[in-house]
């Protein structure tokens, strides 16, 4: 388990549930290449990831006429 998974106990139960999933799947995790990005936290109030730009571009997407989602409702 990479450490900076190991430092937060609800990523460590998630990481082992993954770890599960692979051994269920006959998958070796020695055999992958994975990668851990960085952490994100959710603001539901400001419906945002704070201050995190690139996890804010994924809240919405240019949308093609004429299935346009309003920014307000």
């Amino acid at each position: 388990m990479p450490a900076l998974v190991a430092e937060d106990m609800d990523l460590a139960e998630a990481y082992n549930r993954y770890e599960e999933h692979l051994k269920d799947n006959m998958l070796n995790l020695d055999e992958m290449t994975q990668s851990v990005g960085p952490k994100v936290v959710f603001d539901p109030q400001a419906e945002t990831f704070g201050t995190n730009t690139k996890a804010n571009e994924f809240l919405t997407r240019d949308y093609r006429a004429p299935f346009v989602v309003p920014a307000t409702l």
